[in-house]
């Protein structure tokens, strides 16, 4: 996941939507997240920020973590980041998932975006007085959001970084501009946006869906220009479906199989459970491995624990037949 702006590792907790966000992904993927150097707990490494910068630390993280290549999640003024990442570092990065953002931020107004002077000016801003540059930029950034969200933001990145550091990254990230490395991007992309968000619009949104390579755009009802921060729970449904392709590979029936193969059913009980024939049982469970990429039931059963998990178990009074 990574950071859009600031962040802290200890403190975003403390915000329901994003702990339960970062929660609800924890609960299937291991979730790797960091602050940026002089935001957070890096807060004392304060080098003068850049894209290239950024997208070294990613790499250090991913190297501490011996993680070779990673899905990744990124929202906001962090979408564009993790484009130049994918593109840039196509061997480390397995899928990508962008969630209310566009490959630029700055450019023509016609095309719903922000004023390119708005950097320079924000930076002046900042450097006199941070409190009212920050809730500037979260209008700026945040024009959907409601007064208390607004508020949590605004004060959550007063406290997580300092004006000097805010004057690098808000002017690094609101110019970054990568769509000359949309077409390098080899990952499969899912592009979450919201129908009514303003910033960025989901022309942009459809745009950058139909020139990445393997994009695809889900969008979604709803108004939040951040859907990670007002809509967590579909947006983890979202990330769920596309970085477990596994469980959309399994028919209706293989997945009742691999329920019953979870309670340690034999083929027999299981046949007797959904009314179907041993022998079809078999094939299913067949079907399940070959698909799973197992070999036994135990890993098929660790291997699809949330297809069992949120799969509502099937009975069938019908007596077992040859179909």
């Amino acid at each position: 996941m990574l950071p859009e702006l600031s962040g802290h590792l200890i403190l975003d907790w403390s915000a329901p939507c994003l702990s339960s966000f970062y929660r609800a992904l924890a609960a299937s993927f291991r979730l790797l997240r960091f602050d940026l150097p002089g935001t957070g707990l890096s807060l004392t490494d304060a080098s003068p920020y850049t894209v290239d910068m950024h997208l070294a630390y990613v790499d250090d993280v991913l190297d501490a973590a011996g993680c070779e290549s990673t899905a990744i999640v990124a929202a906001g003024l962090s979408g564009p980041i993790a484009i130049a990442y994918a593109a840039q570092r196509p061997e480390r990065v397995s899928r990508l998932v962008l969630v209310g953002t566009c490959a630029r931020y700055c450019g023509p107004a016609a095309d719903g975006l922000i004023d390119p002077e708005m950097p320079d000016i924000l930076g002046r801003l900042i450097q006199t007085n941070w409190r009212i540059a920050n809730q500037a930029l979260t209008s700026l950034l945040l024009p959907n959001a409601d007064a208390a969200l607004a508020s949590w933001v605004t004060e959550h990145r007063i406290s997580t970084m300092n004006s000097d550091v805010a004057v690098d990254i808000v002017s690094q990230q609101l110019r970054a501009d990568v769509r000359g490395q949309l077409a390098q991007v080899q990952a499969p992309t899912l592009v979450v946006h919201h129908r009514d968000a303003q910033q960025p619009n989901p022309a942009l949104a459809r745009t950058l869906a139909e020139r990445l390579p393997a994009g695809v755009l889900d969008l979604r009802p709803g108004s939040a220009d951040n859907p990670v921060l007002a809509d967590p729970a579909a947006v983890v449904a979202a990330v769920r479906r596309f970085l477990q392709p596994e469980r959309h590979l399994l028919t209706r029936r293989e997945t009742a199989v691999l329920s019953e193969l979870a309670r340690g059913l034999s083929n027999r009980r299981i046949a007797a459970e959904l009314g179907i024939a041993e022998s079809t049982v078999a094939r299913h469970i067949a079907n399940v491995f070959q698909k799973l990429g197992v070999d036994n039931r135990v890993a098929a059963v660790t291997r699809g624990y949330d297809i069992v998990r949120e799969s509502p178990p099937q009975r069938s009074s019908r007596r077992a037949s040859a179909h």
